[in-house]
């Protein structure tokens, strides 16, 4: 995911001055190649589900490297180890975000938003 989408500043801009009547989530980023954090997650979601992982929709603030602002990313549950991992897709087109030692350094306030 992280080098077949391309991270959408225009909708990003236009999401901070109106939030309604966008198009978003999974199928929207997967025949368009482009969204904001909440499309690249909701694709994630979709790419585990299709796999059979247990995947987390979550919601939070992340630090862009000058402010927070809401953000959204993932968590995956790995049997082996009886445990969630976080997973950033949109940060991990910058660097592997996949069960990042100090993923808390630049996201927090973590809300669950699904579980599938």
């Amino acid at each position: 995911m992280t080098r077949n989408l391309t991270y959408d500043e225009r909708k990003a801009a236009q999401l901070s001055k109106d939030l309604s009547g966008m198009d978003s989530g999974s199928v929207m980023a997967f025949n368009t190649r482009r969204g904001v954090c909440f499309d690249y997650a909701c694709l994630y979601v979709s790419m585990c589900r299709a796999v059979d992982l247990k995947v987390r929709l979550v919601t939070g603030l992340g630090y862009s490297g000058s402010s927070w602002g809401d953000h959204a990313w993932n968590q995956v549950y790995i049997p082996e180890e009886d445990r969630w991992v976080n997973v950033d897709a949109t940060f991990g087109t910058i660097y592997n975000y996949f069960d990042k030692p100090d993923f808390s350094v630049d996201h927090r306030d973590a809300e669950v938003q699904g579980e599938w």
